[in-house]
């Protein structure tokens, strides 16, 4: 998956639970960032490809890291959001998020904000392993439970510059900037879309080895 396509899935992920209508909009761009978050190790690309090909996948593509940051995302945007200052600065942003409503202020409405964000993050790692190789390249596996094992885990079922969920997701945008009130119906049917999507092309086969 391209970075846009990990973060639509974590906001989506956010918005089916229908917790924004309490928790608001900002929980679910806490879950886009935290789902794609794990990309981190991609940076690695500015030492050398040989650095790039050790670390991207691996350092970030793992349980360990992406719960983590997932709940450290989820907590300090928690924190963040009851800011009104923060709050009016992403309203600018994103001018359509008016008013960005704060979050409740509790141990609850935390703990909400940190599963998610942990979700969200998690979701990264299956997703490579199933948006993966192609025809004419080999695959990369995600070494899931790294540094514990260096077993590398995929199932190529889509290919890499597959745009079908790109394409999906940018639906559900426009969809939910008509229809704001159903964005967990719309969020909903975004991920079955997608879901059936990897279903079909597992139905076909996926990517040839």
């Amino acid at each position: 998956m391209t970075t846009f396509e990990h973060a639509m899935f974590g906001a989506n992920l956010a918005l089916v639970t229908g917790w924004t209508r309490k928790q608001g909009w900002g929980l679910a761009l806490m879950a886009a960032l935290a789902a794609a978050l794990a990309d981190w190790d991609g940076l690695s690309i500015l030492f050398g490809g040989e650095a790039y090909s050790q670390i991207h996948r691996v350092w970030g593509h793992n349980l360990f890291a992406t719960l983590f940051l997932g709940a450290m995302v989820g907590a300090l945007a928690y924190l963040a959001f009851l800011s009104h200052g923060v709050r009016e600065k992403t309203r600018r942003w994103i001018k359509d998020l008016n008013p960005l409503q704060p979050p409740p202020y509790s141990n609850a409405s935390l703990a909400c904000w940190i599963f998610t964000g942990c979700i969200a993050s998690i979701s990264h790692l299956p997703a490579d392993m199933i948006y993966s190789g192609h025809k004419e390249m080999t695959n990369w596996p995600v070494k899931i439970f790294w540094p514990a094992h260096e077993q590398g885990y995929v199932l190529p079922l889509v290919a890499w510059g597959d745009l079908t969920s790109t394409f999906l997701f940018i639906l559900a945008m426009f969809a939910m900037y008509r229809w704001p009130a159903k964005a967990q119906a719309i969020a909903f049917l975004a991920l079955l879309a997608v879901n059936a999507y990897i279903g079909f092309c597992w139905l076909g086969g996926g990517i040839a080895r």
